[in-house]
């Protein structure tokens, strides 16, 4: 049950983070998605990573 739930919170950690570079570069860069999608894939991850590491199975 825990990791469904680190991953439910991995999953929109992604939405909000792809959403926010990409609105805050849309200005400034055309493709901004192309910049916003790989950001929000690595910070998911990594945001994933730490809570199963913190709150994994013991």
């Amino acid at each position: 049950m825990r990791i469904f739930l680190n991953l439910i919170i991995s999953i929109l950690s992604f939405i909000i983070i792809t959403l926010a570079v990409t609105g805050l570069l849309q200005p400034y860069i055309f493709f901004s998605y192309f910049i916003g999608i790989p950001v929000g894939l690595v910070s998911g991850f990594i945001i994933f990573l730490i809570l199963n590491s913190k709150y994994g199975k013991k």
